[in-house]
């Protein structure tokens, strides 16, 4: 069983989201009733979410540039099963080198649902 990247334009999109989140809680949090909230939490949050879409559309361009390199590859004389098997060798080069990327994402991603205003009252905490 392998793993299998989603399309470059649907890590774009997840991206937007991500970014779009950042910016959100920004204006959502400066705008609110919530007059206690950390000014640094908050911005370190919202640099979160707007890092997790940076890295993830690092991941986007490594997955998109393997899907370039195989067309460059494939020549129409190539069978149906040498077409799959070249579109396989590049998926994996990418899968490898999207790696880093997916998992800064990932950890990008656990800090700032962590550091959401009223998810974990830290206060109570610590």
């Amino acid at each position: 069983m392998s793993l299998v990247l989603p399309a470059s334009s649907s890590l774009n999109f997840l991206a937007g989201i991500f970014a779009g989140a950042g910016i959100n809680l920004i204006t959502s949090v400066a705008t609110g009733p919530e007059a206690d909230m950390s000014t640094g939490k908050i911005a370190l949050d919202a640099l979160l979410w707007v890092l997790a879409a940076a890295f993830l559309t690092w991941a986007a361009q490594v997955v998109q540039h393997g899907e370039r390199d195989a067309d460059l590859h494939i020549d129409r004389d190539f069978s149906e099963p040498e077409k799959v098997e070249i579109r396989e060798q590049h998926r994996r080069k990418a899968m490898k080198k999207a790696r880093m990327p997916l998992l800064l994402t990932v950890v990008s991603l656990l800090a700032a649902f962590l550091l959401l205003p009223r998810l974990i009252q830290w206060s109570v905490l610590f």
